[in-house]
């Protein structure tokens, strides 16, 4: 009887599962990717796991399946696919031991069968046991002659003792050649893996209407961040203030670091490097982009793709008054938009539009914009109409009115005047922010009984 489990989102697949006499159903569906592990660790025995590409979780697909091994490296995994993408398959199918469907073309009588009878290597077992049988005319009920057998009343000539050896010896290199080219495949993929979480970082845009407490909760989150060891560099395009800096106790006078226009990108990326702000051995800070003639959005973007490779995190303070410019493509390749607006009717009116702006205008995808509400205070809307109102976005959390505010800015952002209340907040803001991906309910409901 083959144990498995499932992590599809989708009881009505589990449930079907249970009534196949040979496949014993160890739980309910699995809802998120750390019950994989929590299952694993109880249930040992487990032989399968069915899962979804889309099962929520901190993980992408490759790191879950790296976590699974670690736990059980012999398991096999059926992956259902969301949509066709041939890179991922061939990483799956070096992995060995996984078979892939798309939740599209399937059906759970074809799953049961390839748990019941379609393990490849009780397969390949049998072939060969079959193969041998033959190569050493053990066969019952066969006619034996001196250089054929017949069986079936079908004639089958002989195999020398020289071509036995030949077929055992090709079975034997072929099952080395494939185990050493799995072996090559997994360093291979191992070794990108490192080479792209060398260069992988979260590019952060912070925006909402003006006024709302964008650079504040800037520095703030920076420095809770700072706290997970991640190392984070903030651009302030503040047209008018470029006020970042300052709030961090770093003035620089005007006249100094300015950029001149250069050539190429990579001449304007050397000079960006020339004004960058330490704040201290994690955080680094520029304020001086609006010093830069871009001649176009692309080469905006470009130049801060490169400087994602040293940070862990870039977060953009943006202003959406700078007409300077045109920030469409900067937001739209952001991870995570943080969108903060202030809880009264005037400013959510202002952000409803502002949002329809992005979405319709822009073409944003909604799922990446993250709204947070600033200055919470006892006599603002109440929070679960705010989440009513913005029902159709990811809500990130809440911050509560800075009482001392005044004294938080005048001791240079010294994170010891936050109440306790409102460090917790960051924290779990935090949290979020460090999270791979955008986390959505999916269900596999195209998969037919």
């Amino acid at each position: 009887m083959k144990k498995l489990i499932t992590a599809l989102l989708n009881k009505n697949v589990n449930e079907k599962l249970k009534e196949y006499d040979e496949i014993e159903v160890i739980m309910n569906d699995i809802q998120y990717q750390e019950g994989i592990i929590e299952a694993l660790e109880a249930h040992p025995e487990i032989e399968f796991i069915i899962i979804s590409e889309l099962l929520p979780g901190n993980l992408d697909i490759k790191e879950l399946i790296e976590e699974i091994r670690k736990i059980k490296n012999e398991i096999k995994l059926i992956i259902i696919l969301e949509k066709e993408n041939k890179t991922l398959e061939n990483y799956l199918f070096a992995k060995g031991n996984i078979n892939i469907f798309y939740n599209n073309e399937i059906k759970i009588k074809e799953i049961a069968e390839l748990i019941i009878n379609k393990n490849r290597k009780e397969e390949l077992e049998k072939e060969i046991n079959e193969l041998k049988k033959i190569i050493l005319n053990k066969e019952e009920n066969v006619e034996k002659s001196e250089n054929k057998i017949i069986k079936n009343n079908e004639e089958i000539k002989l195999i020398t003792e020289d071509e036995k050896k030949e077929i055992e010896k090709e079975i034997k290199n072929e099952y080395e050649k494939n185990l050493i080219k799995n072996k090559l495949f997994n360093k291979i993929f191992r070794f990108f893996k490192r080479e792209n979480e060398k260069n992988k970082s979260k590019l952060i845009v912070i925006t909402g209407c003006t006024g709302v407490g964008k650079t504040v909760f800037t520095i703030n989150i920076s420095k809770e961040l700072e706290k997970q060891n991640k190392k984070i560099l903030i651009i302030d395009f503040d047209y008018f203030n470029n006020s970042i800096q300052t709030l961090f106790g770093k003035n620089i006078k005007n006249n100094e670091n300015k950029i001149q226009e250069k050539n190429n990108i990579q001449e304007e990326q050397n000079e960006i490097k020339k004004i960058i702000i330490k704040i201290n051995s994690k955080i680094d800070v520029i304020s001086k982009m609006n010093n830069i003639n871009f001649n176009n959005e692309i080469e905006l973007f470009k130049i801060i793709n490169n400087l994602k490779k040293e940070y862990d995190f870039i977060i953009i303070d943006l202003d959406q008054e700078n007409r300077n410019i045109n920030f469409k493509k900067l937001i739209n390749n952001a991870d995570k938009i943080i969108f903060i607006t202030e809880p009264n009717l005037l400013q959510i009116k202002k952000a409803k539009n502002l949002l329809e702006k992005y979405i319709n205008e822009w073409d944003i995808e909604k799922e990446k914009i993250y709204i947070l509400f600033n200055k919470i205070k006892h006599d603002t809307i109440c929070f679960d109409i705010l989440k009513e109102v913005f029902k159709n976005y990811n809500i990130i959390g809440k911050i509560n009115f800075i009482k001392n505010c005044n004294t938080l800015i005048n001791q240079n952002m010294n994170s010891y005047f936050l109440e306790n209340k409102i460090k917790k907040q960051y924290k779990n803001i935090a949290k979020k922010i460090i999270k791979n991906n955008k986390i959505k309910k999916y269900y596999l409901e195209k998969i037919e009984a």
